[in-house]
């Protein structure tokens, strides 16, 4: 178990059918999310940064 909550989400999304995927807007948003980090790109949050 992980203490970050990015982290657990994208491996929940590791265990989703395809088809599930399409709809899960949660694992799109983590998989944006982590994306935008490993680019290095501003988030919409910048106090967060």
């Amino acid at each position: 178990m992980t203490n970050n909550p990015l982290q657990a989400e994208l491996s929940r999304c590791r265990t989703v059918t395809p088809e599930e995927l399409e709809i899960d807007t949660m694992c799109r948003a983590a998989w944006a999310e982590q994306r935008r980090r490993f680019l290095g790109l501003p988030g919409d949050d910048p106090e967060k940064e």
